[in-house]
């Protein structure tokens, strides 16, 4: 019995040894609801309006990315840096929408995204979160992301969905063409706002307003759904941290500078322009303005270029990949 003892008291220590090693990190229980789990829509985070919560950028040296630099969908000039360094941490009182979820609720059905290339960088993140990686290697897939070069195409990936792009700095255009790509139960997530600049001809506040009220009053002739995406704050180094004609013409777009973290407007002066208008005549808004904000100038695609506007992938446009996702869902879209 005296031999028996000490073995009854070393087997408790080499237990709680193996579970939680020396120098490893306890690892956060999981929460979200399994793809044969259904959860209720209340469940999910919304992502409605500006003061809901999106979560935020926290500082860690482990980024856990949704998927590898080897994907496709990805244009290589934002796989040339780095997104390390932070990791989003979603609302901790909802829950995200896994993507196998999403495949199930979205099946059968056409997402097309409209705007500029910050669409472009959400639309090619959705596209690697969506599509088994076996298939990223076929010659198939290699031929139809050479349409890459052209601005605009549609992809399929599974559950027979279909993901478009029609690449546009201003919605005038390619009005008529979004009109007939539409289908009854499509979804058309559109977005501009970058290319207005102030102090531009023919492409400033003015110019803005006026394309955001013909947009709005064409909403009521598309047959599927749409939703305004507003567009995601800029963090070069002027006083309201969007890009400036007069300024790059005399300071950083001469001297080296690095984009700094946060705008003295929060929401961004194209987003109140914009959303105001586009409110008034669709209730789907996406309040991403204030959010990408925040969100820490060090994910930018840095290097030659100096751009304060794009983000490194994989990184910031997967995590807003997802929230796009949620808010399809949460809306019943």
């Amino acid at each position: 019995m005296k031999a028996i003892r000490p073995l009854l008291i070393l087997c408790p220590l080499l237990f709680a040894y193996h579970a939680f090693r020396p120098g490893e990190q306890l690892r956060e229980v999981d929460i979200q609801a399994s793809a044969n789990v259904t959860l209720k829509t209340a469940d999910f985070c919304p992502f409605s309006a500006e003061d809901d919560d999106f979560g935020s950028y926290i500082k860690t040296k482990i980024r856990k990315e949704y998927y590898s630099h080897d994907c496709p969908f990805i244009a290589k000039k934002y796989k040339k840096c780095s997104s390390e360094g932070y990791a989003w941490q979603n609302p901790k009182l909802c829950s995200l929408l896994e993507v196998s979820q999403f495949k199930e609720y979205f099946k059968n059905r056409t997402l097309i995204f409209w705007g500029d290339s910050l669409s472009e960088q959400i639309f090619g993140s959705l596209m690697c979160l969506l599509t088994p990686r076996k298939s990223w290697r076929a010659n198939k897939t290699r031929k139809i992301v050479d349409r890459r070069e052209k601005p605009r195409y549609c992809l399929s990936t599974s559950h027979e969905i279909k993901i478009c792009i029609v690449y546009a700095r201003t919605p005038i255009f390619s009005l008529d063409y979004v009109q007939k790509l539409q289908e009854n139960d499509s979804i058309l997530l559109a977005n501009f706002g970058i290319h207005y600049n102030h102090g531009v001809r023919d492409h400033d506040e003015e110019a803005l307003r006026r394309d955001a009220e013909i947009l709005a009053n064409a909403i009521p002739n598309f047959k599927g759904r749409f939703v305004w995406r507003e567009t995601s704050a800029q963090h070069f180094p002027t006083e309201d941290g969007s890009f400036n004609q007069r300024a790059a013409r005399s300071s950083y777009e001469i001297k080296s500078f690095s984009c700094k973290d946060a705008s003295i407007l929060n929401r961004g002066w194209r987003n109140m322009i914009t959303t105001p208008i586009l409110r008034n005549a669709t209730k789907n808004v996406l309040e991403i303005g204030s959010f990408s904000t925040a969100t820490p100038a060090a994910l930018h695609k840095h290097g030659p270029g100096r751009d304060c506007t794009h983000y490194c992938a994989p990184g910031v446009p997967d995590d807003w990949a997802r929230i796009v996702m949620n808010y399809i869902y949460v809306h019943k879209l």
